[in-house]
């Protein structure tokens, strides 16, 4: 990864939670506000999908990825892109747009409506970029070689056809990935792919990039040692201790 050591924050919903679990997915749009503030302050800059890939990061930088477009990010997102010169990318589920959540019933999360056609196109012209969530949302290590290729490929084609442009980076549902899935979206051409694990990304796989996960149970000096550190130090002490395990994301 050439340049600046690189930031990517992992956020889902904006949304305010109704419920603890809630709270762990989804991030309440006056919290973030604030956030984009505080990074907005300390001198942070938002760099966009193609940027960072390239040459010529500044020095502090962010990319802002979205998973599972949610309808929300018409409001809430794209009202801020402007302000904050924002350059987010939203991880789409390809059969699923215009439609709802469908997976996340089973750890208990309320149904919600994804993004349309006709918003995505929206927010592609004010500078949104999109890439694959999947065709179906699955975990993709399960599937046999057949359908995790049509899980891939199929979603990284459909999306191109919807909207005009080519789709180079993928996002594993429940950050669910092994060698033979990895190589597997390498060999459909996608230039990136990120996952549910944190940290930061120097010399990172470009196809399993780490990200730092953004909710509302984070305060802003979580925040802040997330950005300035590029560790979840909570998660990390969660996972030491017995009995207890984070809650994988989605």
């Amino acid at each position: 990864m050439a340049g600046a050591e690189p930031r990517i924050l992992m956020l889902h919903s904006l949304a305010k939670p109704r419920n603890e679990v809630e709270a762990s997915y989804y991030l309440s749009p006056e919290r973030f506000r604030r956030f984009l503030a505080w990074l907005e302050l300390k001198g942070f800059l938002h760099v966009g999908a193609e940027q960072f890939l390239g040459q010529g990061r500044p020095e502090r930088n962010v990319l802002l990825t979205f998973d599972d477009a949610y309808d929300d990010l018409y409001g809430e997102l794209l009202p801020l892109i402007s302000r904050f010169k924002l350059k987010p990318l939203v991880f789409v589920v390809a059969d699923l747009i215009g439609k709802t959540n469908a997976w996340d019933s089973r750890i208990g999360l309320r149904e919600r409506s994804l993004l349309t056609l006709e918003q995505m196109l929206e927010m592609q012209r004010a500078g949104v970029t999109f890439g694959s969530h999947s065709l179906t949302h699955p975990m993709v290590t399960s599937l046999s070689d057949d359908d995790l290729r049509r899980e891939i490929r199929d979603s990284k084609l459909k999306l191109e056809d919807l909207l005009g442009t080519e789709v180079k980076w993928f996002a594993y549902p429940y950050g669910d990935v092994n060698r033979r899935v990895r190589v597997a979206v390498q060999e459909v051409g996608y230039k990136a792919a990120v996952t549910t694990d944190a940290g930061s990304n120097r010399w990172q796989d470009p196809l399993v990039l780490n990200r730092l996960d953004i909710n509302d149970g984070d305060w802003l000096i979580d925040f802040a040692c997330k950005i300035r550190t590029g560790r979840d130090y909570r998660k990390s002490i969660l996972r030491r201790l017995p009995g207890v395990q984070a809650t994988a994301k989605r």
